[in-house]
């Protein structure tokens, strides 16, 4: 299961209720923070998350108000002495703007932090996890994230419960793919009491973009899509002119990808919430505005 923690959700600037955008994405004991606003630590730790385990940070692009909480939230974290290494993740324009920012500021204890220039293509990968990027299409080089869970077979409790399987070693046998006897003498299959094969939870995160075809491709069947829609459709030569996507256009994508969920993300104050929905859901109607400390669950679709 992944799981998706809003922390951020505001464009451009922060407003009352929204701070900058930065999203935690947690894929069981895994942890990335996508994006990194001014205060991003206060917000993780309202958030009831904590700082512990956050060592891998994904920056889309080098504008201030998705990069610029880096320095304070590596500071608490170095003085708190809650990680030993933190991968930065970013693009060649990101890396130079973040050696900039670090040089600001002396670290007081051991922690490293090891930069990781990134392009299209794979992030990171495990038995269990695959993080990807693509290129978007803005006034500077910008990347969003594909994440994506290994597909599996559920233990069916109920079946192994009807077969008289206890719960301990001989079940936790059964998920590793081996038959086992039990004491009444029948013999029992990992196959009896799995479920079929099923896909892993695909989560995609749209940055700052104009619509494009690469959108669409790397979105393609993703559970949810967290998008970027800054502009309303009657302001798009505004969009266009800085790269951003309109809501109809967000919504556009979710439906041309066949995504099973959209959530509107980096959410401009020039406009009422109510006109953003109402434009999104009109296009794709499984739509809704993402809100500081928002928590979506993500299981898979069948």
């Amino acid at each position: 299961m992944m799981e998706v923690v809003f922390l951020g959700t505001a464009g451009s600037f922060p407003t009352r209720d929204r701070n900058l955008v930065a999203t935690l994405v947690i894929c069981g004991n895994k942890r990335f923070l996508v994006d990194c606003s001014e205060g991003v630590q206060r917000q993780i730790l309202r958030s009831g998350r904590g700082l512990r385990n956050l060592c891998r940070i994904l920056i889309s692009h080098a504008h201030l108000d998705h990069f610029l909480g880096l320095a304070g939230l590596i500071f608490t974290l170095d003085t708190t002495n809650s990680v030993e290494m933190i991968e930065v993740f970013g693009n060649v324009e990101v890396q130079d703007a973040v050696s900039k920012l670090l040089d600001i500021f002396p670290r007081k204890s051991n922690l490293v932090i090891k930069q990781v220039t990134i392009d299209a293509g794979i992030v990171y990968e495990d038995e269990g996890l695959k993080c990807s990027t693509f290129e978007c299409s803005h006034t500077v080089k910008c990347h969003g994230f594909i994440f994506e869970e290994r597909g599996g077979r559920r233990f069916l409790k109920d079946k192994a419960r009807e077969l008289g399987v206890p719960e301990g070693p001989l079940r936790r046998q059964l998920v590793e793919g081996k038959s086992v006897d039990l004491p009444n003498g029948s013999c029992v299959t990992p196959d009896m009491v799995l479920s079929a094969p099923e896909p892993g939870a695909k989560l995609a995160y749209v940055s700052d973009s104009a619509f494009s075809e690469i959108l669409v491709e790397n979105c393609r069947n993703a559970d949810v899509l967290i998008c970027e829609a800054t502009f309303l459709n009657r302001d798009r030569s505004l969009a266009a002119r800085f790269g951003h996507l309109t809501a109809k256009e967000a919504a556009l994508l979710a439906k041309e990808a066949n995504v099973g969920r959209l959530v509107i993300n980096h959410i401009s104050s020039r406009y009422r919430e109510k006109e953003i929905v109402n434009e999104v859901t009109s296009v794709f109607s499984n739509s809704g505005l993402a809100n500081d400390f928002d928590l979506i669950r993500l299981t898979g679709r069948p």
